[in-house]
């Protein structure tokens, strides 16, 4: 055997493939050992291309020569059936690694799987299957099942006193408006005292054929809880409006990295403790990644990161429209011990540089933050919340699902500036800690409920004079 030849491949150069046999060239082979540099060559593509085959090219040995030839894989037809609502082109664009005449990859099925099937309202099963009289090549198809719209309603007592007992909203998002897989989304608010409090409006479209989507939002309301960081917290007067481009870095089963650059104007009347009241606008950058990990059952983590600017020095706090630097952080990590038992961890940290105008300082206390306390207990220029939950998962109905869980959290605020409303405020920092015990349930799989009980710990006074602990639910249904 005087040299071994590759053909038919694409995806590794010649050169790349050549280590792999060159122990086996300059002596004679057993049949075995043709076998096993066949297989190692396989062994090597299977490492990202999984359906990629290695045989003896006919007609096998010529003058001291041996040639193998890879089958990489390739797609011979993409089929695109059971969407009703999102359109062919839109699904292609998700599986464009497994267009025909592509090789099929490990990491472009998953990706495509992934995209698919975290599109709003859709939902994509993926086969692959040998092509009919076609050797090496293969069909995909993809069965979908999509909708016209998402629904959902929702309702919490995640409210200030002054505003009721609860609050509820409704959320509707209308799929695919355009053809090329966008979303409108109408969510308007209502609380006890008030109907309607406020609405928001979102929308969504994708731009690349691997995820990348601009986003815009329009909040108004005169009560709301920013979702975009727990510690930013509840607000009151609210105006809001983003625009946001996110793009992912990575797209597998157990992996994803996103990044994202972004533009806001936030208003808000910020009266809770510790604060003014306020109406000046804050317009901000800010640009931020994300990067998830993990499986169901086994452990999960989450990280994510944003930076937030509008270059406008605010040493002495007299700004109410200045942010030179913000920074928040934000990860969780979900453990299993074993089959249903899992314990949970969480932490965010925000840092700032000078600071922070009221609509934007951190906030602690209330169901997100410490469920010890009440809503806007303490606000400060930089924080943190870490939070410990142990939980039990049980399922004793096919359509039920509950989970009880021990909570712990703590949290901290600190003031670069003394606190204007307190009497005294020499250390310029709260610390606020509480435990308690928490149910969540789910019916149906549509059905959501979740009730917390927890108490104050440590020597800080409750604000209002609420000591022996406080409840907070929620429930919402999707359709």
């Amino acid at each position: 055997m005087s040299r071994i030849d590759v053909s038919g491949n694409t995806v590794f150069t010649s050169n790349a493939l050549r280590p792999l046999v060159a122990g086996y060239e300059g002596r004679p082979l057993s049949v075995a050992e043709v076998c096993s540099v066949a297989g190692l060559l396989q062994k090597h593509y299977h490492t990202g291309y999984p359906y990629a085959q290695v045989r003896v090219a006919e007609p096998g040995l010529r003058d001291g020569v041996l040639t193998l030839q890879v089958l990489e894989g390739r797609v011979k037809d993409l089929v695109i059936q059971g969407n009703d609502r999102y359109s062919d082109a839109y699904v292609r664009s998700r599986l464009h690694e497994m267009a025909p005449g592509r090789v099929l990859s490990r990491r472009g099925f998953e990706e495509g799987v992934v995209l698919l099937n975290t599109t709003p309202g859709l939902q994509a099963q993926v086969a692959v299957q040998p092509a009919a009289a076609a050797d090496g090549l293969f069909d995909v198809t993809a069965t979908v099942k999509d909708h016209l719209l998402l629904a959902s309603a929702a309702a919490d007592n995640n409210i200030l006193d002054a505003f009721g007992d609860w609050q509820g909203r409704v959320h509707v998002e209308l799929l695919d408006v355009t053809g090329h897989g966008d979303g409108l989304v109408v969510e308007p608010s209502l609380r006890q005292q008030k109907v309607p409090n406020g609405i928001t409006l979102g929308y969504r479209l994708p731009l690349t054929r691997d995820g990348g989507t601009i986003q815009a939002t329009f909040l108004d309301a005169d009560f709301q809880f920013m979702k975009n960081s727990p510690l930013l917290g509840v607000r009151t007067d609210v105006s809001y409006a983003t625009v946001q481009f996110i793009h992912p870095l990575e797209t597998s089963f157990t992996r994803s990295a996103s990044w994202s650059i972004g533009a806001s104007r936030f208003a808000s009347g910020a009266k809770l403790a510790g604060s003014f009241e306020t109406r000046e606008a804050v317009y901000l950058l800010s640009g931020s990644v994300v990067f998830s990990r993990g499986s169901a059952g086994a452990a999960t983590t989450t990280a994510w990161a944003q930076f937030s600017t509008n270059f406008r020095r605010n040493e002495g706090g007299l700004r109410q429209d200045a942010e030179p630097a913000r920074l928040d952080v934000w990860a969780n990590h979900e453990h299993w011990l074993r089959p249903g038992f899992s314990v949970y961890l969480l932490g965010i940290g925000v840092l700032s540089l000078d600071p922070l105008p009221p609509s934007q300082k951190v906030t602690l206390g209330g169901p997100v933050c410490v469920r010890g306390f009440p809503i806007g207990e303490v606000m400060g220029d930089q924080g943190y919340l870490l939070r410990a939950e142990l939980r039990r998962r049980f399922q004793p109905h096919r359509e039920l699902v509950v989970t009880p869980r021990v909570t712990f959290d703590q949290g901290g605020v600190y003031r670069k500036l003394p606190d204007p409303s307190a009497a005294a405020d020499p250390d310029r920092k709260d610390t606020l800690p509480s435990a308690g015990a928490g149910l969540s349930a789910q019916v149906f799989r549509r059905l959501d409920l979740s009730v917390d009980w927890s108490h104050p710990l440590g020597d800080h006074p409750v604000r209002d004079g609420k000591t022996s602990g406080r409840f907070w639910w929620t429930a919402s249904i999707s359709y």
